[in-house]
Parts: C-alpha cells; sequence; structure tokens
C-alpha cells in the first residue's frame, strides 16, 4: 500500500513539470494572458492656510469675480492643492459643496454664494457641481490650485460657517 501512495505522489509531482521539460525544446510555445484592468481614480488634496506661502501666489494670480450691489466679496482663509489622475478615459471628477451652516445649525448661507477659482482662473459660483478633471484628460497628473471666496450680504447672520466638500466621480457614456 505505501509503495502505491508512494508511486501515486511521485507521478503527480513528475506530471506538471514532464510538458515543461518538453517545451524548452519546442520554439513554438505559445501563451495566452487576459488581464482585466479595474477603472481607478487617483484624488489627493491638501489644505493650505492662509499663511501658506503657495496660497499667497494663488490669491495674488486669482481673477475676481464682480460682486452684487449690497454684497462683499471674502476670500476664505485656505486653499486646496489636488492632484487627479484617472486610467479610465470616461471619468469626470466633480467638486460639490453643500450649502454653508453656522456652528449651531440655525443659519445657512447658500451655496451659490460660494464660487471658486481654479488655478487663477475666473470665479465659478457653485450652481451645480464643477469639474475638475474632464474626460480624456487623465493620463497624466493634473495639479489644481482651488480658491474659494463668499459673496457676503448684510442679512447673514455672523458666526463661524461650514460647509461639507465632496469629490464625485462618475461616468460618460
Amino acid at each position: 500500500m505505501n509503495i502505491l501512495r508512494s508511486l501515486i505522489i511521485v507521478s503527480i509531482l513528475t506530471l506538471p513539470v514532464v510538458p515543461l521539460a518538453y517545451a524548452e525544446d519546442d520554439p513554438l510555445v505559445r501563451l495566452a494572458v487576459k488581464a482585466k484592468i479595474k477603472s481607478n481614480v487617483h484624488i489627493e488634496w491638501e489644505k493650505l492656510p492662509d499663511i501658506d506661502p503657495r496660497y499667497i501666489a494663488f490669491a495674488k494670480n486669482r481673477t475676481t469675480q464682480s460682486v452684487k450691489k449690497n454684497e462683499k466679496a471674502l476670500l476664505l482663509p485656505f486653499a486646496l492643492l489636488v492632484k487627479l489622475r484617472t486610467n479610465d478615459p470616461t471619468k469626470i471628477v466633480k467638486i460639490h459643496v453643500e450649502n454653508l451652516k453656522s456652528e449651531g445649525g440655525k443659519h445657512n448661507i447658500p451655496v451659490e454664494r460660494l464660487f471658486l477659482s481654479i488655478n487663477g482662473s475666473p470665479d465659478q459660483p457653485f450652481t451645480e457641481d464643477i469639474a475638475l478633471l474632464q474626460q480624456q484628460e487623465g493620463s497624466e497628473i493634473k495639479e489644481l490650485a482651488l480658491l474659494f471666496c463668499l459673496h457676503t450680504t448684510i442679512a447673514d447672520k455672523s458666526g463661524k460657517y461650514s460647509a461639507n466638500f465632496s469629490f464625485i466621480t462618475s461616468d460618460i457614456p
């Protein structure tokens, strides 16, 4: 019984090796490989305070948006330095911001009065999510400096306000 078991084990171990030994002599060995690469989006961001020299340089290069009567434009005391890349040409990356809410949650400032300047471009209002990475431009790392400007009115209550930011990826058919 032990001899039969040993023969079975030896034959199992040698069977896969035998075809490989013959393959070395045959120059026509063919190999087919299939790979599926999953869609990937890479997003990094860093918050820059207003004392950072990069923030100061970005703020100087920014094209300002004209404000409406009875509004005052306040550049927020931080910027976001964002790095984006994707391997999928159908992906778009957008930034989404919610309404600004006071610390106690009693008061809101509508997000439509928050404006975004990307790399010094003219301010864009957040009337909808703003695209940071368009389709077909994602193969190289794209660096963006995002500066935020809030248009306030006399009716806005004083206090500390905050808003949630998120990056959204979507497919374009």
